[in-house]
């Protein structure tokens, strides 16, 4: 019985760990999808708006980034942005894990 609740326990930890990690990760995909969406369709609209709009998306997922983090190019059809982060996760105060993300969309 107890070589069974271990080994719950185990793959409990393991999962929740994976967890940890995934929720960076899936945070950083779905920003840069919104942002490339967002920027492909922003042909008339001032610096300022993109750039209240970016914040925007970055708080709704959790996207610990400031004004001052991201740099703004306009070409001749639209708006491009270079953005970077990074994310400490925190696997019960025992390991600490930094993620480095970046985002370019003009590539």
């Amino acid at each position: 019985m107890s070589k069974k609740l271990v080994f719950l326990l185990v793959i409990a930890l393991i999962g929740y760990s994976l967890f940890l990690i995934a929720k960076p990760h899936y945070n950083y995909y779905a920003f840069k999808s919104d942002l490339r969406e967002r920027l492909y369709v922003s042909v008339a609209e001032g610096e300022k708006e993109i750039m209240e709009e970016i914040l925007k998306i970055a708080e709704q997922y959790n996207i610990p980034i400031e004004e001052q983090d991201i740099r703004l190019y306009k070409n001749e059809r639209r708006y491009t942005a270079v953005i970077s982060w990074e994310e400490t996760v925190n696997f019960f105060n025992v390991y600490q894990k930094t993620f480095e993300f970046h985002v370019d969309t003009s590539q």
